[in-house]
């Protein structure tokens, strides 16, 4: 569990100079300078400047998906993975010119972990601070497939999904086999909704929210108060179970319950959190999750952003 316990940040752009009070709302330009900074910094001078663990995060997340993120295209499906470098510095400050080279070695590394079928939807850099310096987490997510549709909680009678998504086939039931599990079937559903953007936007100060028994939300704190299902695992709005009336196998009334539960999950995080951003992606855990002896729940990372547009 050691790789899920990041704590989400609230990376915003720093002030404006002279005016510390606003908060400059078109970020490109200080993101389109840094890329072209790091861009042409072989062979020239160290530079003198110094960034905090957040504002070095905050840039090198947005370069990232300034260079790469190609947001417009349409997708059916997310992958999500996650790549960690280690920056040099002293207590969490790190040079610039360190910050841009980690940059330019993420650069590559995203490039080859993206499939011919595949394009970045979204990264989140989430900084960490060591001995040595400063480890920065970078979460991203990548979209494949062409087909997208409005949210679908609608499933066939016959369905009974195992709860989470194991190798070979994740149904319930050997008549009607599904190479998804319940997690990846909510997740896939969910990011459906997520709008399509217009040609040469992109997310920056993006921001992560994980609702699971170690985040920053429990899920218990979205309850379905008036649960009349006979099913115990419906008493929250995302799937969880720990004996009871439930099923690690979830059923049509299941799929549907929590399929809307995580989307109106969604909606409650961001009005409560981070009401002018965007959600970005949505990871859906199922797997990961096997921590608690008989306690069955499904995580959601749920990861929102600044919408920007390229010059």
């Amino acid at each position: 569990m050691a790789t899920l316990l990041w704590t989400a940040c609230q990376k915003e752009a720093l002030p404006d100079p002279g005016n510390s009070a606003s908060v400059q709302e078109d970020l490109t330009p200080r993101i389109a300078h840094f890329v072209a900074q790091a861009t042409h910094s072989a062979g020239t001078p160290r530079s003198t400047n110094e960034f905090n663990a957040d504002s070095a995060a905050w840039y090198v997340e947005g370069a990232l998906n300034y260079s790469l993120a190609q947001a417009w295209l349409p997708y059916n499906e997310l992958v999500n993975d996650s790549l960690v470098v280690s920056i040099p510095g002293t207590d969490g400050s790190v040079n610039e010119t360190d910050a841009a080279n980690a940059y330019v070695s993420l650069l590559g590394q995203l490039r080859q972990a993206i499939g011919a079928d595949q394009h970045l939807v979204v990264v989140d850099a989430e900084p960490v601070v060591a001995d040595a310096g400063l480890q920065l987490k970078l979460n991203y997510a990548l979209g494949q497939g062409a087909e997208r549709s409005a949210l679908n909680s609608t499933y066939p009678s016959y369905t009974s999904l195992l709860w989470y998504t194991q190798g070979g086939n994740s149904s319930c039931d050997p008549n009607h086999p599904s190479a998804n599990g319940a997690e990846k079937t909510i997740q896939a559903r969910v990011a459906a909704t997520m709008p399509i953007l217009a040609y040469g936007q992109y997310y920056a100060s993006v921001e992560s929210w994980v609702v699971a028994p170690y985040g920053d939300y429990q899920i218990t704190d979205f309850p379905n108060a008036s649960n009349t299902s006979g099913h115990s695992n419906q008493d929250n709005l995302i799937y969880s179970w720990s004996g009871g009336t439930g099923s690690y196998c979830l059923d049509a009334s299941d799929m549907t319950f929590h399929t809307q539960g995580t989307y109106d999950v969604m909606l409650l995080v961001k009005a409560a959190r981070c009401p002018t951003k965007q959600l970005a992606s949505i990871r859906v855990q199922g797997d990961l999750a096997l921590c608690c002896g008989t306690f069955d729940f499904h995580a959601v990372t749920y990861t929102y952003g600044k919408l920007q547009s390229r010059r």
